[in-house]
């Protein structure tokens, strides 16, 4: 069976989390690559901290097999991320020490194992991720994005296209 932490009001364990980080520095390939996020084992995320619904870990059968990371954010600090002016490490560090915006949100992780992809997991989690932070911010952000890979940008597109959100994306 699979299941979706947002569709769940309980914390997220620190045990699901690192499962999680482990599956993004795996496929991101972060530990080779300073200018992207990185992740930090063994401790509450900012994102479940301070925007639970938008850190969404897709377990089968209590298994983590995937996982969608999205942050609030100012467009002032987008637009110098899309623009090239910061990279992706410098945007997480600046959203976690800003006050928290509502005003766009940046679409950073969406993994799923292999056998799982192709079904529309992602894109189900991104969707109640984004419907359940639109209720509880009554904000209909800017969705953003940094195309790793071609279904990571359908994926964001598709996000757009059914919340009828904006989207812009780092070149």
């Amino acid at each position: 069976m699979i299941t979706f932490s947002s569709d769940s009001n309980d914390a997220l364990s620190i045990k699901d989390q690192d499962s999680a980080r482990s599956l993004i520095k795996e496929y991101f390939n972060t530990a080779a690559d300073p200018y992207q996020a990185q992740t930090h084992p063994g401790k509450d995320s900012w994102s479940s901290k301070n925007a639970p619904e938008l850190f969404n870990i897709i377990k089968s059968d209590g298994v983590v097999i995937g996982c969608v990371n999205m942050f609030p954010c100012s467009l002032e600090l987008m637009e110098r991320f899309c623009n090239n002016f910061i990279t992706e490490s410098e945007l997480l560090e600046l959203i976690k020490s800003s006050r928290i915006s509502y005003d766009s949100v940046y679409m950073c992780v969406a993994v799923i194992k292999g056998p799982f992809r192709g079904k529309g997991l992602a894109l189900k989690a991104s969707i109640s991720s984004l419907r359940k932070f639109m209720v509880r911010t009554n904000e209909k952000p800017v969705l953003f994005y940094w195309k790793f890979s071609e279904s990571g940008g359908q994926l964001a597109q598709k996000v757009s296209n059914t919340l009828g959100l904006v989207i812009n994306k780092r070149e």
